[in-house]
């Protein structure tokens, strides 16, 4: 294997070249498409890193590149159960019979307490630094979707039902 320049062995930067703690982590990255494990460990430890830390390096970049495909489908489900949340409790919500106009003003509590639990839940799930399975990925999504929306259902069924 060759690098995207054609040199035979990578060029690992020297620790005292470092400008932070992730150097090593962007240098077998950027590489690991073009060098073997050994070869990036090779040109890593010459140039005065722990064999040790480089191979760790090497195991986690090679851990998050192998669970990006369970990452993105777990987004992907996120994303389409919170939009087909929305859309159904605010079509329930400006549905309902209610007073005073309150249906918009509950689909627009319902768009920021939604919006919140997403943007809470994306967070979550983006900053995930090991692999997970994808259950693990969805457990505190689904959770915040199941509080919001039974709270905000359980808000439309007592304007629709009067007491």
């Amino acid at each position: 294997m060759t690098g995207p320049n054609g040199d035979p062995t990578p060029k690992a930067p020297a620790p005292t070249e470092w400008r932070g703690p992730d150097v090593l982590e962007k240098y077998v990255e950027s590489n690991r498409d073009h060098f073997t494990p050994e070869a990036l460990e090779a040109a890593a430890v010459a140039a005065g890193h722990p064999a040790e830390a480089v191979r760790a390096t090497i195991r986690r970049v090679d851990a998050r590149r192998a669970a990006a495909p369970v990452n993105s489908r777990a987004r992907g489900i996120v994303y389409a159960a919170y939009g087909l949340t929305y859309v159904g409790l605010a079509a329930a919500l400006v549905g309902a019979p209610n007073m005073y106009g309150a249906g918009p003003i509950a689909v627009g509590i319902l768009t920021v307490v939604l919006g919140v639990a997403f943007a809470i839940s994306r967070f979550w799930m983006v900053r995930r630094s090991a692999p997970l399975g994808l259950g693990a990925l969805l457990s505190l999504p689904i959770v915040m979707l199941v509080l919001v929306g039974g709270a905000c259902y359980a808000t439309a069924l007592r304007q629709a039902v009067p007491v």
